[in-house]
């Protein structure tokens, strides 16, 4: 598949660069970003120990295998653009927070699931 919507640098990790971004998680959401029809932007990508400690990541985190990502989102359009494109891209984590979604893709955590922060 063309991952022509993301840059690699997008999901770096924000204190060291780590970058092991998932290419089957990539493959998903550039799906879900082509359905949506709308820009996705990464606000976290991939994270080390370290800096999902910080922010108050699980130790499980999708984030941390390269298979999640936050999608900012700004209002409500947004929000349900990116919650339906990521049902039909087949997305089975969903966090919903305030101004982001969390997708995830991680198989060692659970799925078909969606939580609120």
């Amino acid at each position: 598949m063309n991952i022509k919507d993301f840059k690699r640098s997008e999901f770096e990790c924000r204190c060291c660069g780590k970058n092991n971004i998932n290419i089957d998680f990539l493959e998903k959401l550039q799906l879900a970003r082509t359905y949506a029809g709308i820009p996705f932007v990464v606000i976290s990508g991939c994270r080390c120990d370290k800096h999902n400690k910080e922010v108050g990541g699980k130790h499980t985190s999708d984030h941390l295998t390269g298979e999640g990502a936050d999608i900012r989102v700004i209002n409500s359009t947004e929000r349900f653009a990116v919650l339906d494109s990521a049902i039909a891209a087949g997305f089975r984590r969903i966090g919903i927070g305030r101004g982001f979604i969390h997708l995830g893709n991680a198989k060692h955590n659970p799925q078909a699931v969606a939580w609120i922060y």
